[in-house]
């Protein structure tokens, strides 16, 4: 047990967690433009799985791409924590004039059976950690709604009686918006909330413990020992997916090339999102015979054809010694992509 008497389970963000954070914008109803910000549902299920099947984690180091397996993935489990949850969700969802909040505050101090806090020891007591779900408090000055992973908690000399000592309560997680950390949730009195010690500002009026959650064997997936990380941003006018998509090709310095077709798998990448593509380098290639690379679009033009804004573009080199900016360049845009401008090139 550790020195401050907190009971932990072997879950160690640096190392069962993801290597990027939750900087997801999703293309819920491309039809209509009705995107939702977040996939934290998703990387506190998926990262589970991986931790429970003793599958390693992907180790990279930025989010996947739309389209990409990783990200299908997360994007599934987050659908799955929402939907296997919704019973309580609803219940929360339901307070009047806010005539509930203290009530809901209460549940997630009751340490009786049956209550909040005894669900919660009953898994980590047995070295299992277990996603909890945040309720916001539905205020413009506080956080939304969010999940989280519980890896330990400490009573301190709380009874979980609601009686003294409530401050000393303290649930330690694994944060998807901030990783390689383990933060600590904690009671604040006074605004009968649950805010993160190392972010005061970020409190929640209650939790639930996720009873709902069922391991499930998540893909292996290993990242090339040669890459370029190819970091798109889209500006103001989105790439349509579809017929429409991007190849980008590796240009070498004897002349030859590697085209690496429909990048996007044919996902819309929508307003203001930001892509990331892995592009593998051949094993008979070195980084020092890449010359450039050539973005090109195969849209068909005329009034049905699609336009992109190209906002900015990241390129880095990423092998055995670590990742390196090799090129960074935006505009507004910095390429704007049509029928009849099909084509960007890069050189390093």
């Amino acid at each position: 047990m550790p020195k401050d008497n907190s009971v932990r389970t072997n879950f160690y963000p640096k190392k069962d967690g993801y290597q990027f954070e939750n900087d997801f914008v999703n293309n819920f109803i491309s039809e209509l433009d009705v995107r939702t910000s977040g996939l934290c549902g998703g990387m506190v299920y998926s990262a589970l799985d991986y931790f429970n099947s003793k599958v390693p984690i992907p180790g990279q180091n930025y989010p996947p791409a739309e389209g990409s397996k990783l990200r299908d993935y997360i994007y599934d489990r987050q659908v799955t924590s929402i939907q296997s949850n919704i019973d309580k969700w609803i219940e929360l969802f339901f307070n009047p004039f806010g005539i509930r909040d203290e009530e809901f505050w209460r549940w997630g101090l009751d340490g009786k059976r049956g209550g909040r806090i005894w669900e919660l020891r009953q898994r980590i007591d047995k070295g299992k950690p277990v996603p909890i779900s945040l309720l916001g408090y539905r205020k413009s000055n506080s956080m939304g709604d969010h999940q989280v992973l519980a890896i330990g908690y400490k009573m301190g000399r709380y009874k979980g009686d609601l009686g003294s000592y409530k401050k000393d309560f303290t649930i330690y997680i694994y944060d998807p918006n901030r990783k390689n950390y383990i933060r600590q949730l904690k009671v604040d009195i006074k605004k009968k909330s649950y805010y993160l010690s190392d972010c005061p500002q970020c409190y929640w009026r209650t939790y639930f413990v996720d009873l709902s959650y069922k391991s499930k064997k998540p893909p292996a997936i290993f990242g090339p020992q040669k890459q370029l990380i190819t970091v798109l941003r889209t500006g103001k006018d989105d790439l349509r997916g579809g017929r429409d998509n991007l190849n980008i090709a590796l240009l070498y310095k004897d002349g030859k090339s590697d085209m690496f077709r429909n990048v996007n798998k044919g996902r819309r990448w929508i307003n203001k999102s930001t892509n990331a593509v892995s592009l593998p380098i051949p094993q008979n290639r070195k980084f020092s015979d890449i010359r450039g690379m050539k973005l090109s679009t195969t849209f068909s033009g005329g009034l049905s054809g699609d336009n992109w804004n190209l906002h900015s573009l990241n390129i880095y080199r990423q092998g055995a010694n670590g990742k390196e900016l090799i090129y960074s360049k935006r505009g507004r845009p910095l390429k704007r992509f049509t029928g009849s401008s099909k084509t960007f090139r890069v050189t390093f």
